[in-house]
């Protein structure tokens, strides 16, 4: 979220509001004349594209404030940290008999919706295991 008062908030100034996010999305606000707040809210979905999930990752967002009370566009910009947020996960299955197949049932949940494929690697406690890929 970034958040903002306009000094110059008279009557007959507009203002224009321009943000680049750092991951590739922008954002424009008009400010009508007379506001003096200024809210605008992003969602960062994910981490960049290759990056290490378990790492900050920096943002560069740039801001621009345009309007004729102004003499030219006003710029700024800052870093802002991402976190990864790692998946949960959960399993259920029953007791069973010797001799018997076992079922499970795994849940993942990531907030990340970019987060489509994981990988899972499952240990049966019986020296024998299973790769599986969800997507």
């Amino acid at each position: 979220t970034l958040q903002g008062s306009i000094a110059n908030a008279g009557a007959a100034n507009k203002f224009t509001f321009y943000v680049e996010w750092g991951d590739g999305r922008s954002s424009t606000l008009e400010i009508h004349p007379g506001s003096v707040d200024v809210t605008i809210n992003h969602t960062y979905w994910d981490d960049p594209l290759g990056s290490n999930m378990n790492v900050v990752n920096d943002y560069k967002v740039q801001y621009w404030l345009t309007g004729a009370a102004l003499s030219g566009p006003s710029h700024d910009e800052r870093l802002v940290e991402v976190r990864n947020v790692a998946p949960s996960v959960g399993v259920e299955g029953a007791a069973i008999d010797e001799n018997r197949e076992a079922t499970i049932f795994i849940t993942i949940e990531d907030p990340g919706v970019l987060d489509t494929m994981f990988a899972i690697e499952i240990d049966w406690g019986d020296n024998t295991s299973m790769s599986l890929g969800i997507d």
